[in-house]
């Protein structure tokens, strides 16, 4: 993916391929930016990609970017191993819940379960002060996978503090969505 940058009169304008559109009405895939939101007098900062990468059925290569060239094979590759990881992860949480080995990835697709990328970029920034990455949220998935970087950012917030997330190398994070927690009262234990 090609971000490329300009600013323009104190703003900053994101030029992309004509036919990559921002989100459109009904539909979660695409280019976004959160530099609008203001919280606590700061504006968070990052543009984003986000699409659909499973199942099959509801994949959409035409919002996919053409460059670099090897994004699709690329990514397709990469998901595939996100993907077996993530079952693997839904059947020990199901094992340590005292359910069935499969019980909590049928409860949320079984096959159909949807697989949603999200790509960060965020770019330099000529106030860090006045700005934030990302907005403190709880993530509404079932599972969410991070894949970090040596940059840090990541807090997790508990008995009333932020906590830094160390960086360990070559490691994942793995966080419990908002769709688990719900669900819990719903799984009955064998």
């Amino acid at each position: 993916m090609e971000y490329t940058s300009r600013h323009t009169d104190g703003k900053r304008i994101n030029t992309r391929s004509a036919r990559r559109p921002c989100f459109l009405p009904g539909r979660i895939e695409g280019y976004g930016t959160k530099l609008q939101r203001d919280i606590d007098g700061k504006k968070t900062w990052n543009d984003f990609f986000f699409h659909v990468v499973a199942p099959p059925a509801m994949l959409d290569h035409g919002v996919w970017p053409d460059s670099p060239t090897g994004y699709r094979a690329a990514n397709e590759e990469y998901c595939g191993h996100m993907m077996r990881l993530t079952r693997a992860l839904f059947e020990h949480l199901s094992l340590g819940l005292g359910l069935e080995k499969g019980a909590m990835a049928e409860a949320f697709g079984g096959d159909e379960l949807v697989f949603l990328q999200k790509i960060n970029f965020y770019p330099p920034c000529p106030q860090p002060e006045l700005t934030l990455g990302v907005a403190p949220h709880t993530d509404m998935s079932t599972l969410t996978v991070l894949v970090p970087n040596e940059v840090q950012g990541l807090q997790v917030f508990r008995d009333g503090h932020w906590y830094d997330v160390k960086h360990v190398p070559d490691a994942l994070i793995v966080h419990i969505g908002d769709q688990i927690e719900a669900s819990m009262n719903e799984l009955e234990p064998n």
